[in-house]
């Protein structure tokens, strides 16, 4: 986040939470919350301020996505960032649900979401738990 902030300069602040990091902005405020794995359709409810889910990118979590995006879609205020720090090509993936589902067709979102997943290679929970890094 500091990195990607070099040029605009709008980060006041970050702070460690419980169940996350809350970068303060200058104009708005974002809760990064790491998770493994998306298993909990609670953990998709964002609050007054924005929230952003960090999670590995593969298979289970895109499908408990597919499972909960009534409840994902239904959050203005959600992101979700689906990554792999070791992958060959791009290492993530980002998608606010809300958005993607004004704009997109509600038949293709299985092979949308697929498409997007598939430009990361995806990892599981032990894989990444076992890199150095």
């Amino acid at each position: 986040m500091k990195h990607r902030d070099l040029v605009a300069r709008k980060i006041v602040s970050v702070e460690e939470e419980e169940g996350g990091v809350l970068v303060t902005y200058k104009d708005k405020k974002v809760l990064f919350v790491p998770a493994l794995t998306l298993d909990d359709p609670s953990a998709l409810t964002a609050g007054k301020e924005a929230k952003t889910i960090v999670t590995l990118n593969n298979e289970g979590n895109v499908a408990f996505l597919l499972k909960h995006w009534k409840e994902a879609s239904s959050q203005p205020n959600l992101t979700i960032m689906f990554i792999n720090p070791f992958s060959s090509g791009d290492t993530k993936w980002v998608i606010c649900p809300h958005i993607h589902s004004k704009i997109a067709d509600p038949s293709s979102l299985k092979l949308g979401l697929e498409s997007m997943s598939e430009l990361v290679d995806p990892i599981d929970e032990k894989t990444f738990l076992s890199k150095n890094f």
